[in-house]
């Protein structure tokens, strides 16, 4: 979804355009995935913003990774981030 959004928000602005609603929606699902893992957010100068988990890109301009989370024990409240080169899809 969030690579869908930046698709979105990449066309409108380089229709001279504001994304502002896009880029809304967007923050909301960035702080959604923020609340599970840490995620770093750049933003990129054509208003996409590339999100990383783990040192790993989640989602770059239009481009998404498939990860997966799993709690482990112990320590409480840890989680280990899995993720796959080859699971790569780009958003329409």
């Amino acid at each position: 979804m969030i690579a869908n959004l930046n698709g979105q928000i990449q066309r409108v602005t380089v229709t001279g355009e504001n994304p502002n609603d896009l880029m809304d929606q967007r923050e909301q699902l960035i702080e959604q995935v923020s609340a599970i893992v840490p995620t770093t957010v750049l933003t990129q100068p054509d208003g996409t913003t590339a999100c990383c988990v783990g040192g790993v890109d989640l989602v770059f301009q239009r481009v998404r990774r498939t990860m997966s989370l799993r709690r482990i024990q112990p320590p409480a409240g840890h989680a280990h981030v899995g993720h796959g080169s080859a699971s790569t899809h780009a958003a329409r």
